[in-house]
């Protein structure tokens, strides 16, 4: 099974338990899985705008001395969006409605986010 295969498999999973929406976005915003329903004119500039989200939360937590961040949370009044490191070179990042106690599915996203940084 090639890459992108066990990519989608293990986002299948997370969409499956959790109706989420999900991408793989490597840290040069270039999007390599997504089956979000972007409002986007174009996956670069989705790909683009996670990045900076990214980095910019990287010099929050820098300039704090507080290391690299594990994961940011946006949350609106009717969905979460969660974006997590899969290691040096992409992250994850999942959406799914609002939930009251969203542990479980952050414990489940980590997991989906290690099995992805092990392909990598």
């Amino acid at each position: 099974m090639e890459f992108n295969e066990k990519v989608k498999e293990i986002l299948d999973e997370l969409k499956a338990l959790y109706k989420t929406e999900s991408a793989l976005i490597k840290k040069d915003g270039r999007l390599v899985f997504s089956d979000f329903t972007l409002g986007f004119h174009s996956n670069e500039i989705f790909g683009a705008m996670s990045t900076t989200m990214l980095g910019a939360a990287k010099n929050i937590t820098a300039e704090c001395r507080k290391g690299f961040p594990k994961r940011i949370i946006i949350q609106t009044g009717n969905a979460n969006i969660i974006i997590t490191n899969t290691g040096s070179s992409a992250f994850l990042m999942c959406m799914f409605d609002s939930i009251d106690d969203s542990k479980e599915i952050i414990g489940e996203i980590d997991k989906a986010a290690e099995k992805i940084k092990d392909l990598l």
